[in-house]
């Protein structure tokens, strides 16, 4: 993708792309703008003023707009907004859901080879790992 915010092919200009984020989004870029290109600070710069987030580019100075320093790493990945740590949420509750379906479809396959501990313990491990990840 060309990153220019001049691109003939308009669809992949800075400026068409951030019409459609939200005014939380364009925030959260003008207070990181220090870690984004400088072609898509100055896109959502002409955004906000365009939705009226702010009035003019003095207003980066208050504290809202501040430039803010990345999160540091951790074991478990956290989002700079709500939004987003609740997407990292229920994407994490996906993987144990596929987690938890493993030992359901091998204690089927158990049952099939009438094997029927194992496949009742694996069965209700599954499941298990289904009810915590729902929770």
């Amino acid at each position: 993708m060309n990153t220019d915010s001049q691109d003939k092919n308009k669809r992949n200009s800075f400026e068409y792309k951030l019409r459609e984020v939200s005014d939380e989004e364009i925030i959260s870029i003008l207070q990181y703008r220090d870690h984004f290109q400088a072609q898509a600070v100055k896109a959502a710069l002409k955004e906000a003023l365009k939705r009226g987030i702010i009035s003019d580019i003095s207003d980066l100075d208050k504290e809202e707009f501040q430039p803010k320093p990345l999160a540091s790493r951790s074991l478990f990945p956290l989002g700079n907004t709500e939004m987003q740590n609740i997407a990292i949420f229920k994407s994490l509750c996906r993987i144990f859901y596929g987690f938890g379906l493993l030992p359901i479809i091998f204690g089927f396959i158990q049952i099939s080879k009438h094997i029927t501990i194992n496949s009742i313990a694996a069965i209700v491990t599954g499941i298990v790992i289904i009810f915590i990840a729902n929770r």
